[in-house]
């Protein structure tokens, strides 16, 4: 154990494995032990990393500030604890995927999903960099373990999907509401009057006033035609807004999608589909107009 915890600190490199076993020998005059290595090199033992990890799963901020208090008194080196936290979270992630079996840390793992995981291994990672730039290190270390124990509710999409569909599973369809008004017949007259009576209750005066300037000429069940003077065709033309909320009554009046067309007085009305324009398009596109 004392060796594999020294390969692990010197990363792979001989040279550093080497410069390790020096100061150790110094420090030991003799047999080398696990301990030893973590107090001459202030290597945490995983408790703490443990307890760290329930700190955050619990959103505990007290225990979390408590441990980094008590390391600060101690004089650890933060960035041996932040690499050590690297690599417990790397093992964390290994044993969520069933890469490494490990019986503390897999009920753990079990509480969070590899999103999750990869999030808080994304942070301690940057937390690392991090220090090397700051001087208060204690501060940055808490903050960001405390930052950790808010870890985002990261869901996968496809338990997404399932709760989705069985949410729809579980509701109960609800009756839409009918926005439909009742009528005896859709006749160009029964609609106009309804329509109108509409208008003339929830619309402001300047909709009024163009409102009532219009004629109805016709209704085919999809579009209807009203008759419109040159100037208030052009006040249309200015603001949408009139067309769209006479579109919007005359849904609640038909129960369905209803468009209005307007004809201009003095001018011979041509049907949408018998424009020149739409049938160039129509011939080019090799297409039908759809209302």
């Amino acid at each position: 154990d004392a060796l594999k915890l020294i390969a692990k600190r010197a990363d792979g490199s001989l040279r550093d494995a080497e410069g390790m076993l020096d100061q150790l020998n110094t420090y030991c005059g003799g047999k080398i032990a696990e301990k030893d290595i973590k107090e001459v090199f202030g290597i945490m033992d995983e408790k703490f990393y443990l307890d760290v990890l329930n700190a955050i799963l619990d959103r505990d901020d007290k225990k979390i500030a408590e441990r980094i208090t008590e390391l600060s008194r101690r004089g650890v080196d933060w960035g041996e604890v932040t690499r050590g936290l690297i690599d417990f979270f790397e093992k964390l992630l290994h044993v969520r995927l069933g890469i490494e079996e490990d019986e503390l840390l897999k009920p753990k793992a079990e509480r969070l999903n590899e999103d999750q995981i990869l999030y808080m291994l994304n942070q301690v990672i940057s937390l690392e960099r991090r220090l090397k730039q700051v001087p208060y290190t204690t501060a940055i270390v808490q903050v960001e373990l405390m930052k950790l124990a808010r870890y985002p509710e990261i869901t996968r999409i496809e338990e997404l999907i399932a709760k989705e569909k069985t949410q729809r599973m579980e509701k109960p369809v609800e009756k839409k509401e009918e926005i439909r008004e009742e009528v005896k017949e859709d006749t160009l007259l029964s609609v106009w009057e309804r329509l109108k009576e509409r208008i003339e209750k929830n619309e402001r005066p300047a909709a009024r006033n163009i409102f009532s300037s219009l004629h109805p000429i016709s209704y085919d069940g999809r579009v209807l035609r009203v008759k419109i003077t040159e100037e208030k065709f052009t006040m249309l033309g200015m603001d949408e807004t009139f067309t769209r909320k006479f579109e919007e009554h005359l849904r609640a009046v038909c129960g369905k999608e209803v468009k209005m067309e307007f004809v201009v007085e003095g001018k011979e009305f041509v049907p949408l589909v018998e424009h020149e324009i739409v049938k160039m398009i129509k011939e080019e596109l090799d297409g039908e107009v759809v209302y």
